[in-house]
This record gives structure tokens, sequence and C-alpha cells, in this order.
């Protein structure tokens, strides 16, 4: 009998502590980074860096004063590009006009040498397009953008298809669209909204699959021959839990050789 009491209560206590750094992970965060080497890159983006963030989800597990934590973390790492994602807020959840304003505040005060990008969540409508130009980001609706470094030749920015023989970063909100791509002209592949699973199980993966995320959750594949990224996002959807998954943005160093 005093056996069996003790089986009980080390798997009380197993589950405790499974559940508290569940509850923990969500206050913490670190960098993913990723090296890709492509021969199209144009010489003069030899070594350029991008932070690629999203799914802040603001107000569930991330705050002002987490934000801040994030985006100064980011300029320590002295990004030329940063490109976010979508999903700066949750669905349910009503940005105040302060909360705006931090986000603004916040945001505009992240350092790229060159630009910042952003596209839309599937929960990012009302005041978004403002927020995310206030802040500095161009934002990409169905567009493309060209950008030049040190040199003659550029390399788009989209989330629309390219007809152009250039390097080419692509930028899609839910990582099963991608699918749908056309591939032509396409050299990397980024991605959010999955959170890989916000409950990662060992040896299983990522356990909650969203709408829009079911076949493509985890941080990265090849997808024709493509490199695919997905960030696994800052915040959290529903409850403020993650486990074995903590949150992340992404630095990409690109480089020809």
């Amino acid at each position: 009998m005093k056996k069996y009491i003790k089986i009980v209560l080390f798997i009380l206590f197993f589950i405790i502590l499974v559940i508290m750094f569940g509850f923990l992970e969500t206050k913490r965060f670190k960098i993913k980074e990723y090296n890709i080497i492509d021969k199209s890159l144009p010489s003069s983006f030899n070594g350029i860096k991008i932070v690629h963030f999203g799914d802040i989800l603001y107000g569930t597990s991330i705050n002002k004063n987490m934000l801040k934590k994030i985006i100064n973390e980011i300029n320590t790492l002295k990004p030329d590009i940063v490109i976010f994602t979508g999903d700066l807020y949750p669905e349910g959840i009503k940005l105040t006009k302060d909360n705006e304003k931090d986000i603004k505040n916040i945001l505009g005060k992240i350092d790229a040498s060159l630009y910042k990008y952003a596209i839309k969540g599937d929960n990012d409508t009302d005041n978004y397009n403002h927020i995310m130009s206030e802040a500095g980001f161009i934002l990409l609706d169905n567009t493309k953008e060209k950008l030049y470094y040190k040199g003659n030749t550029p390399i788009i920015i989209s989330n629309t298809t390219c007809e152009e023989d250039l390097f080419s970063i692509r930028l899609i909100h839910k990582p099963d669209d991608v699918d749908n791509l056309d591939f032509t002209n396409i050299n990397l592949i980024i991605a959010g909204h999955s959170l890989n699973g916000q409950i990662r199980i060992p040896f299983y993966g990522g356990a909650i699959k969203k709408e829009g995320s079911k076949k493509y959750l985890d941080e990265k594949y090849m997808v024709n021959n493509i490199p695919f990224y997905i960030t696994n996002g800052l915040g959290t959807n529903s409850f403020k839990f993650r486990l074995f998954n903590t949150p992340s943005f992404n630095l990409y160093r690109l480089t020809n050789y």
C-alpha cells in the first residue's frame, strides 16, 4: 500500500513540475540561427542578416515588458532586414489605445540597417496596418519590394508571385499555404502561425495542429528543393502555456558560398 501511495505521489509531483515548467516556458525566449547558402544570392548581399519573428499575440503571454526585452535582443544582433510574418494580436482580444501606443513605440525601436517588412496574419484586422506603418514597417499585401544593397542587382522580398529571375524571399503567414505556391523564382520561404505546435511531445512533435498548419508546423522543411522556415512565435494561443517549446525568433545569415 505504501509503495502504491509513493508511486501516486511521484506521478502527481511529476505532473505538477511539468505544468509549472510549461507556464514558466512562456517567460523565456531564444534565438534560432540558420546559415542559408545560395549561389544565386548577389555578392553584395553576402553576410546579410535577417531577423524573422511572428505571432506576438499581444495580450496573451506577451506584455509590454516582455516585448521590450525581445526587441532589445533583436537590436543586439544588428540586423540588416527585419521581417514580421503576422499575428500581432490574438483573436478575441481587443487592443486598447494604450496597447496600440505601446506596441507602436516598442516595435518602432527595432533598428534594421535596411528595412523592416510585415505581412498580415489571420488575426490582424482593425488597426494592424496603421500600427505597423507607424512602427516603420513596409506592409506587403500581395506586393513585392526590390531591395538594393551595395550593388546594382537587387533581391526581392515578396508575398506574391515573382516573375523576375532574382533571388527572392517569399513570405507567407500560414505554413500550409506553401503547397499553393508557384515555386518559380523562389529561393527562401518563411512563415509563422503554427507556434510549432505550442506543446511539443518528445518523439512525436507538435501537439496542437491549427488550421493552416496541420501539415507544416515544425521549424524547417525542404519544399520543392527550397528551404522553408517557420518561426515558432513569441506568444501563445488560447492558454498561456508552452511545453518543450521555448518562444523564439529566427536569425538568417545569407551567403552565396
